[in-house]
């Protein structure tokens, strides 16, 4: 059976600079676009398999109208780059407008031919099918921007069927806004509960988390509380020698891209979790940022591949 989903999604800006945010805002406030989730295609899926290798891309698109510079030629050339990539599974952030979703699904539909969107602008695509899919919206909180409350973020939820089992995939973009209001320390608690859901499940989030991992050589508490629940970064922190740990590789560092040592930050990751005892376990084979140089950079960050194994553990 087919399904098909309508949502009314109001686009808004989040990076943009005040005045141009302003403007944008008015403008896209007034545009409520109907989103079709396509047809998808049905590959073969091949038999059960105790041990499945697979790539997981997560990528903050920058798809922001009347903000991004450089949309359309950059949303001409994310298909085939991406694709050279060969990952899995997709999961897009600031993915907004659905003709920018029907773009990218469309040039990558004989890879990953299954695709839906949560809310607040992300998305996933994958090879494997969706046989469940929920949008948890975060709560409503009066300490955010007026942009990021209007924005509809939350934390998309997926199942994915595959040869090794089930595999649930978490998709969110958490606020910019890092004040003393707390609203994005409240959103990353939310987040914490749905990681903590379902331990029966292996469970890989992708998100933009608009924090760092570290600061002055010691782990941020949010993130810090993310490992503590269980979870692994796909590329952690490295700790040095003297106790300090190490900034994690650059994956934000603004347009147009150049050559940048050193600068930018760090909001995109990767984090896993396996299943309960005696459930599939899933394992990091390798994890790396890539188009991230003045020649390949598709939007202002980078996009971050992650290698997984996920089966039954060893006896």
């Amino acid at each position: 059976m087919v399904r098909t989903r309508q949502r009314i999604t109001i686009l808004v800006m989040t990076h943009a600079p005040p005045p141009l945010r302003a403007h944008s805002l008015a403008c896209l406030a007034a545009c409520a676009l109907l989103a079709c989730a396509r047809p998808a295609a049905a590959p073969a899926e091949g038999p059960p398999v105790d041990r499945l290798e697979l790539r997981v891309a997560s990528f903050n698109a920058w798809l922001l109208p009347f903000a991004s510079r450089d949309l359309g030629d950059r949303l001409d050339r994310m298909p085939a780059a991406i694709d050279a990539l060969a990952p899995d599974v997709l999961c897009l952030q600031e993915a907004w407008f659905p003709f920018q979703r029907d773009d990218l699904e469309a040039g990558l539909e004989h890879r990953l031919p299954y695709a839906s969107y949560g809310g607040g602008g992300v998305a996933l695509l994958s090879r494997f099918p969706i046989v469940e899919e929920r949008f948890h919206a975060f709560a409503d909180d009066e300490a955010l921007s007026i942009t990021e409350r209007m924005g509809g973020k939350g934390v998309f939820e997926v199942v994915l069927r595959t040869p090794a089992g089930p595999l649930r995939v978490l998709d969110t973009h958490l606020a910019l806004d890092r004040g003393a209001g707390g609203g994005h320390a409240r959103q990353l608690d939310q987040l914490r509960g749905h990681l903590g859901a379902r331990p029966e499940l292996p469970t890989v989030l992708c998100a933009d988390l608009n924090m760092r991992a570290t600061e002055a050589g010691a782990l941020v508490p949010g993130y810090a509380a993310l490992l503590a629940a269980g979870y692994t970064d796909t590329i952690a922190p490295v700790k040095q020698p003297d106790g300090a740990f190490a900034q994690r590789p650059t994956t934000r560092v603004g347009w147009p891209r150049a050559e940048r040592r050193g600068r930018g930050w760090s909001p995109d990751f990767v984090l896993f979790r396996g299943a309960a005892a005696g459930g599939p376990a899933l394992t990091l084979l390798g994890a790396r940022v890539t188009l991230d140089t003045a020649e390949t950079a598709l939007s202002d960050h980078n996009l971050l591949l992650a290698d997984l194994a996920l089966g039954t553990p060893a006896p």
